[in-house]
């Protein structure tokens, strides 16, 4: 197995970079007085930079000194039929299997992250530019040099404390709920029908 910064050194670095804009798209709402040119220049100017810096970080080992891995599966979900990339522990998935938890890292290092292995396996070979860039995505959640990650690790430590000591404002799942109704987009029973026979002819 390779980990994540060995894979990253070996990717083409444009191709790479376009998967990445493909799966994330540049929000150009968000810019001001620049042309389309220039804001494109700059995002993939900025993703050359956050590449070049994962594939030359130094790994820092992690302190529990688990190994973490990555993989991939083909999933069938009711919005969409794709693939899914998900980090587990190595010594976890050797006790319980497939029913081993899978793990979010937007948190972790990311000197940390280029030192997981990845499971080489045909379908993962196939989608490994896919991968980087969902890696790429998690590891800058909080700004590409993580500019902001010990501000919101200092933020969850304040709302997990309000919640240990009962002062957390909580809301049950149905409240949550209603203040989405009308802001999300669901399939109608024509559209589920449709989709399900594409799914089945697939």
């Amino acid at each position: 197995m390779r980990t994540v910064q060995d894979i990253l050194r070996e990717l083409d670095t444009d191709r790479l970079i376009d998967t990445y804009l493909y799966d994330h798209p540049i929000q150009y709402g968000e810019w001001k007085d620049r042309t389309v040119s220039e804001i494109q220049d700059h995002c993939q100017e900025k993703l050359r930079a956050f590449i070049g810096k994962l594939r030359t970080i130094q790994i820092k080992p992690p302190e529990d000194g688990r190994i973490s891995l990555f993989f991939v599966h083909r999933c069938i979900r009711d919005e969409c039929d794709d693939v899914s990339f998900h980090l587990i522990y190595l010594d976890e998935f050797r006790e319980k299997g497939y029913d081993c938890q899978s793990y979010s890292y937007e948190f972790m290092d990311q000197a940390e992250i280029m030192g997981f292995y990845v499971a080489e396996t045909p379908l993962m070979t196939h989608y490994l530019y896919d991968l980087a860039a969902e890696i790429m995505e998690e590891a800058s959640f909080f700004g590409f040099e993580q500019q902001y990650l010990q501000e919101e690790c200092e933020e969850l430590g304040r709302r997990l404390k309000e919640i240990k000591d009962g002062t957390a404002e909580l809301l049950s799942w149905d409240e949550i709920k209603s203040e989405w109704d009308g802001l999300m987009d669901a399939e109608s029973e024509d559209e589920k029908e449709l989709h399900e026979k594409v799914r089945q002819a697939w």
